[in-house]
Order: structure tokens, then sequence, then C-alpha cells
């Protein structure tokens, strides 16, 4: 439990838990502030003013008005056209109306849905050694940072902190390959480790489209009604000239029937014709929710798609990090055959997909400059690792001690070019 209220709290804090793009926060902060706002507004309107005042017979007195208009809100109520001349008699069906008074409750549960997929986000990105948004948070704090000292420090942070992640997924795929007597397992490992995240992040974004249909589907239970449809009727009636918000959903009329019991058996039956002005309320909100989830529900679907786009195909992996690093200054257009060996390798079995995500994440939560530097860091960190595994493995297998000692300098002239003058590659 107390887990929970700390992921919460974390989910809730503009300043940590960034690692989400847009639409994401269209689904778990602001819609979530949306459904808080409108249960505090209805719970309000409950419990402080009269949500219902029914026109009682005059010899009522004050004490029993507000009896029947308590009765009357708890109990239930039913819609009458205005065209219907005669109350239904007692055996007579009617089609009561009876989710008014959980409505504050049920913008709550549906806030609460909201910010569901953003918990499992943040549950089970860490389960890969490194919250993502540990990297995301940082190059939000390195775009602030108008010290050039300062932003450089922070952005070292984050190469030393993702490159330090990329290393342990390829020593873990260097351990699942040798996994010979568990194939299942090794397949397992082979697969995920370096797509973890991409997948677990578009699984996430199925989850917010999927809730967005799940809630609509619901609110058509809850509200005794063809919700789906809602906003397509009012925009017809708009259209026809007609009044909007005269609707039998959330009627400001509404017929009431109660009993009150006498001396003895006596029972008095009574039907009361009552004003229900906070319908008015529900009723707006719940066309503008209508019109809202239409428009997440686009937005986000837009988003799961680029994202698929992006992350996947190796080409456009390939594609974006070469131009960062080309921005950066980094690498040429039309590199050599050796250092475009070591960046297809730096892409494709070093960032792999999870690297890439990281830093689209990053450009999504800041800009394309501090992806850019990022990926840059990574690169140089690799070249140099790269040039000295080179390096030592040809100083194992050349047996002549002149060659041993001439290969040395070779590969660490070609790391020096690649450092020092990374126009020439």
């Amino acid at each position: 439990m107390d887990r929970l209220i700390l992921l919460l709290r974390d989910t809730s804090d503009n300043n940590i838990g960034s690692a989400d793009s847009f639409s994401d926060r269209l689904n778990n902060k602001y819609t979530v502030s949306i459904l808080v706002i409108f249960a505090l507004l209805t719970t309000t309107r409950q419990y402080v003013s009269e949500p219902i005042s029914c026109w009682c017979p005059n010899y009522f007195t004050k004490d029993q008005v507000d009896y029947v208009n308590k009765v009357c809100w708890t109990t239930s109520t039913y819609y009458l056209e205005d065209s219907v001349t005669e109350i239904p008699g007692e055996d007579e069906p009617i089609d009561k109306v009876s989710y008014y008074q959980w409505i504050p409750l049920v913008a709550v549960g549906q806030a609460f849905m909201f910010v569901m997929p953003k918990i499992l986000w943040t549950i089970f990105s860490r389960k890969t050694g490194i919250p993502v948004d540990t990297i995301t948070d940082a190059a939000m704090e390195r775009q602030k940072k108008s010290e050039q000292a300062a932003a450089d420090k922070t952005m070292e942070f984050m190469v030393k902190t993702l490159g330090k992640f990329l290393k342990e997924l390829s020593w873990d795929k260097r351990y699942a390959k040798r996994l010979k007597c568990y194939s299942l397992r090794r397949k397992i490992y082979v697969t995920f480790y370096g797509n973890y995240l991409t997948c677990l992040y578009v699984l996430i974004k199925l989850l917010y489209i999927l809730n967005v249909i799940l809630q609509i589907v619901l609110l058509n239970f809850f509200l005794q009604t063809n919700y789906s449809m809602y906003g397509f009727e009012t925009m017809s009636r708009m259209v026809k000239g007609e009044d909007w918000t005269t609707s039998h959903r959330f009627p400001r009329i509404a017929m009431c029937n109660f009993i009150i019991r006498a001396m003895g058996e006596n029972m008095h039956r009574y039907s009361v014709q009552c004003a229900i002005p906070i319908n008015l309320i529900h009723e707006i909100f719940y066309i503008f929710l209508w019109f809202w989830f239409v428009f997440i529900l686009t937005l986000t679907s837009a988003s799961c798609i680029f994202w698929c786009y992006s992350c996947f195909p190796k080409t456009h992996r390939l594609l974006y990090v070469r131009e960062k690093l080309y921005a950066d200054g980094q690498l040429r257009r039309r590199p050599d055959e050796e250092t475009e060996r070591h960046f297809k390798n730096f892409v494709l079995k070093y960032l792999k997909r999870d690297g890439c995500f990281i830093a689209r994440l990053v450009a999504k939560n800041t800009n394309d400059v501090i992806s850019a530097d990022l990926l840059a860091g990574l690169w140089k960190d690799y070249v140099l690792k790269t040039m000295r595994y080179e390096a030592e493995k040809q100083l194992l297998l050349d047996n002549d001690t002149s060659s041993r000692v001439n290969s040395v300098p070779n590969k660490v002239g070609l790391f020096q070019r690649v450092m020092s003058e990374p126009e020439r590659l």
C-alpha cells in the first residue's frame, strides 16, 4: 500500500515522472485533472446547495418539503415527455433514473482508470534497472541551466547513466546467447533485451486507447443510453436549431413517486414534479467529455502509430541517429566504410531500440539539440571502447612483437581521428 501511495505521489508531481509524451500527459494529467475538478464541483453542489427542488402540495410544512426533496434525490426520479398528459399508475412500468447521486464517485473512478497506465509504466520501466524518468528529468534540468559548466556536467551524467544501462544490456544478451540448453529462456533474453522499453511503451499507448474506448462503453451502461453517439446527436440538434441542452438523459424536470405512512395501515401516495438544476452541469460536462474523449483517442492513436513507425524499423532508427550525429558535427553524410560499419553497430547493436527510444523521448520532453548532445556523447564513448577492444584483440592475435607494437598506434590513431576530426568521417 505504501508503495502504491508513493507511485501515485510520483505520477502527480510535475517535476518527476516526465518520461512520457504530450499525448500521454493529456491522458494521465489533464484528463485526470478535469475529472477530479468535476467530481469536486458536483459533490459541493450536492451537499452544500439543493440539488433538487420538488413542487409539493401547499399544505406541506417546510420540514415535509425538505423531506420530499431528500427522498426524491436519494431514491429515483423518472422522466415524462411534455406530450404525456397522465401520470403512470402504480403498476405501470416507468424508466427510473438513479445515477445522479453516483456521478462524483464515477468521475473519481474514471480519473483512476486514466492514471493506471502511468502507474504501470512507472513500475515496469524501472524493472530495467534504470528509471527512464531519470534521463528525461536530467535532460529537462539541462535545458534550464544557463551556465555551460553545469549544463555539461548534467549531460555527462546522462551519458554515463544511459551508457551503463546499454552496457548491461550488451552483457546480458551475450550471456543469453550462451544458454544453449534453455532455448526458450535464450529466445526471451535475445528478443526482449534492448527492446523491452520500446515494446512496453507501445503497450502503454494501447492501454490508453483501450481505456478511452472502455470508458465510453461503460458510460453507455451507467447513463442508460447510447453515449457513444451522444456528441453526434448533440451536433445534429444544433444544426437543426433545436435546444441541445434539453435531453431525457439529464432532464431538468422529472417526476417523483413516494409514500408517506400514517397511523395504522394508512399509506398516502404522492407524485410530485421536481426541478433538477444540477443536471444542466451534468449534461454540459458529459457533452464536453464526449468531444474530449474523441480528441484524446485520435491524438493517442496517432502518437502510437508514430512511435511504432519511428522505433521499430531499423532504417528509421539509423536515419534518426545519423541526422543527430551529423547535426552535432560527429558524422558526415557519407562516412568512410570503417566509420559506417562502426555507426551501424552503434545503432543496431549498442543503442538497439531502447537506446533510440530514450533519445527520442528526451527530444519530446526537451528539444532535438539535447537529444543530439546525448547521442554524440554515447557515440564518443562507444568509439573509445570499441577502438580499445579491437586494439587489445589485435595484440592477442598477433604473435610478432613488432606487429603488436605497431598495431596499437594504428588503432589509437583511428580513434583520435574519430574524436578530434569528426568532420572528415
